[in-house]
């Protein structure tokens, strides 16, 4: 088996311990599939020569989450200041380096899981350097998780100033043409798009050192992208039209022809323009100007804002002149690295502090943006654009889990203990953070990441309670009919209590009227599951939904784990099917990672018609004891690691297929066998292998009856002896040989270790177990 690191196991030691060294330094995991990242035509990693087909991590960087549909409600706008139809935002955020950056999430709880999507309309998954490669494709997770919250992402191709090792050869590579008047390397970016199943590119060339001519090209290449695809192409301003690299902070007469050709017949050649960070508030005003005479939208000009270093707290492009106050919008907005709220911050608590202030003001309420944070009279997005929702049709459920967490929950039950990121998990968050209407109560609602009923987080709101108060979450536009039901998980502490919960729901034709749902009494101190029926309003829809806390409480507490509107009963999915094993790597002497593939659910579609949720993947032991492994709703996903516990022979791998209602199907499942090799003389320790540590099982055996299994069963036979020290010195370096029934993992701590798939004749449905070839060691 060809591991995904392009070593192949041999009994050579130095190969073993590089393997071995390159599974427990840092966090980097053997077999780890990493984003895809390329040069334009130049090895390594180069575009030109780049086929997915060969690719071992490919199949791991799909997105899989559909774009969903946004709206707005002009009667549910949270801040009367914010101006619905003019201005756009961008965000251009690093998730992680170039290279190294995991396919489908990690170990760590550190991570940019960004959540207030309400305000985004793009999100440009940046990056991309002279030395890794100027052209980087979005993970799967940052994919998944934008999309379900209705936002598109673009692809990133960046050319460095020269001073950061940009040359202009790169360039060149990217828009040279064919014979034919192509641009192949535009191909490859649409064939990438497709296949990844992202939305477009951002393309931001600042490397000095074109002519007129290549300046003409570029845009030539541009305009191919445009021809050929429904990709979305945002420019840098950079380059202007005659070569040179002069940022320009407007769209004026040196660039307008990288956004419009004007003529008899005006060429669209990219659909948006980010403007430079030195525009001034005439600079906006021309541009306006500009845009509206080339028959643009001057809507699809972004002014960047540079919030990496300083964040909330920067002085040089104040958002006012973007937005004057009651006035239309100049243009719109593009932040530059607002994952600033997570680099200075602490704890997963205190990021998502930080991220709300960010967005919807100091008050952390979008409808409250009188104060400033910071130093430079930062008022927060939701100041100047209103909230949209992807809550266009039913069903909906929420976990209020942000695909991150230090632990992994289902039905309020620990499942994994840990550390973890994985936005391919996170579920639509709220509209509105955070909308509380009160008089004098001080409750504070926040995520809460010690505790929850599906993920790694829940909804905490706590503090004094002295009278209603209703807290606004979800714009909603969800129909209701005779079997619609509402669902609440919640946990207050205290079993047949009232919880002091009600279910706020608002229906269109009265959206800001809130009738509130009341919940039964608690069943347990622990997570209750509640269901609420709503077919005395079939035939409405519902605007918005909320919760009310009532009663008298100085201490209140309480966690809402799931929020949902379905169908009756929860559908329940068709399972997936023919689980395989690619590929593995090892961690330690009882734990290795897994490449995993399976047949997607016939219930899976790659559009709204889709009706799983996502897939859970378990290990459960010979115990019966179920553990997490991960999530996701491609149907190829690398697994962080699988433990052997104790000495169990075998690990029974599962993968349940989550609809949209959170129904589970059966399992489709494979048998992972933890068992010895034999059948190879001179291999008395059993690990695939002759080498030194078979003489030491052999030199402190002598005199042994073999009977008793003391060389493995590979030994001459009688008692322990020079027959044996023979046929250990005339094998010494022989290896299991391709085609064996097993394949020996490497030995990392003299404890062998090795892996066995063979095909089951389990009753369970969808399993198989599979023989893995063994591994050449020629």
């Amino acid at each position: 088996m060809r591991r995904s690191d392009g070593w192949r196991l041999r009994g050579a030691v130095g190969v073993t311990l590089g393997l071995m060294m390159a599974g427990t330094c840092g966090a980097q995991l053997p077999g780890q599939p990493y984003a895809n990242y390329w040069k334009p035509d130049t090895a390594p990693n180069s575009l030109a020569s780049y086929n997915p087909a060969a690719d071992p991590d490919a199949p791991f960087n799909l997105g899989s989450v559909p774009l969903a549909t946004r709206f707005s409600n002009p009667a549910l706008q949270a801040n009367p200041h914010a101006r619905p139809g003019e201005a756009r935002v961008m965000s251009l955020a690093a998730f992680a380096p170039t290279s190294n950056n995991p396919s489908q999430g990690a170990n760590d709880s550190r991570y940019y899981a960004f959540s207030n999507w309400q305000y985004v309309d793009s999100l440009v998954f940046w990056g991309g350097s002279a030395g890794e490669g100027n052209i980087l494709a979005p993970n799967g997770p940052v994919i998944d998780a934008a999309h379900r919250n209705g936002v598109p992402v673009y692809g990133n191709i960046f050319f460095p100033p020269n001073v950061f090792g940009g040359s202009i050869d790169r360039l060149e590579d990217l828009v040279q043409t064919a014979p034919d008047g192509s641009y192949p390397q535009a191909d490859k970016l649409i064939e990438i798009a497709e296949r990844h199943r992202f939305d477009g590119w951002f393309v931001n060339q600042e490397t000095n050192g074109a002519s007129s001519a290549l300046a003409s090209q570029t845009r030539g290449f541009l305009r191919y992208l445009q021809s050929k695809s429904d990709l979305e192409i945002v420019w840098y301003d950079s380059m202007i039209e005659s070569g040179p690299i002069s940022w320009q902070g407007a769209l004026n007469s040196s660039n307008d022809e990288y956004f419009e050709v004007a003529g008899r017949r005006n060429i669209r050649i990219s659909d948006s323009m980010f403007l430079d960070f030195r525009w001034s508030e005439s600079r906006l005003a021309s541009s306006n100007t500009l845009a509206t005479e080339l028959g643009r939208d001057p809507y699809e000009l972004y002014a960047g804002v540079n919030v990496e270093g300083a964040g909330w707290n920067q002085t040089g492009e104040p958002l006012d002149q973007i937005f004057p106050e009651g006035q239309p919008h100049r243009t719109s907005v593009g932040f530059y690295r607002p994952e600033w709220t997570l680099n200075n911050s602490g704890d997963m608590s205190d990021f998502q502090s930080r991220d709300t202030r960010f967005w919807s003001g100091a008050a952390q309420d979008p409808s409250d943006t009188s104060g400033t944070v910071g130093n430079a009279g930062w008022k927060g997005i939701a100041h100047y654009v209103p909230e949209r929702s992807p809550i266009t049709g039913g069903p909906f459920v929420t976990n209020f889990n942000l695909g991150q967490g230090s632990n992994y929950y289902i039905d309020g039950r620990s499942s994994r203990r840990g550390d973890w990121n994985n936005l391919s998990l996170q579920d639509i968050t709220p509209t509105w953070r955070w909308l509380i209407e009160n008089n004098s109560s001080t409750l504070t609602p926040e995520f809460d990441f010690t505790d929850a009923f599906y993920g790694g987080s829940s909804l905490r709101v706590h503090g004094g309670l002295n009278e209603p108060t209703d807290l606004r979450l979800y714009m909603t536009n969800l129909p209701v009919s005779a079997d619609t039901n509402l669902q609440i998980a919640l946990k207050t502490g205290l079993a047949n209590a009232a919880s002091g919960v009600q279910v706020l729901v608002a229906f269109a034709d009265n959206p800001t009227a809130l009738v509130p749902l009341s919940l039964g009494d608690t069943t347990t101190s622990g997570w209750d599951l509640q269901t609420v029926p709503l077919g005395q309003y079939a035939g409405k829809t519902i605007a918005q939904i909320g919760l009310r806390f009532d009663g008298q409480d100085p201490d209140y507490d309480v966690r809402v784990g799931r929020l949902g509107v379905i169908e009756g009963e929860p559908d329940v999915p068709a399972a997936p099917s023919d689980v395989t094993m690619s590929d593995y790597g090892v961690i330690d002497s009882n734990s290795v990672t897994l490449r995993l593939h399976w047949e997607h659910s016939p219930d899976y579609a790659p559009d709204a018609s889709n009706e799983v949720y996502y897939y859970n993947l378990f290990a459960t032991n010979i115990r019966g004891v179920r553990e997490f492994l991960g999530g996701t709703l491609n149907n190829s996903f690398f697994v962080r690691g699988l433990d052997r516990f104790r000495n169990d022979p075998s690990t029974r791998i599962e993968v349940v297929a989550v609809g949209n209602e959170f129904g589970v199907s059966e399992p489709a499942s494979f048998l992972f066998s933890w068992v010895n090799p034999d059948g190879l003389p001179g291999d008395f320790n059993r690990d695939g292998v002759v080498d030194a540590a078979d003489y030491t099982v052999w030199r402190d055996n002598l005199g042994a009856s073999e009977d008793g299994g003391v060389l493995g069963g590979n030994g001459a036979g009688g008692t322990v002896g020079a027959d044996d020290y023979d046929l250990w010195r005339s094998n010494f370096g022989a290896a299991l040989p391709t085609g064996s029934e097993s394949a020996q993992v490497p030995e990392p701590t003299g404890v062998a270790l090795s892996i066995g798939l063979a095909l089951a004749a389990s009753g369970r449905r969808g399993e198989r177990r599979q023989t893995a070839p063994a591994n050449s060691r020629a």
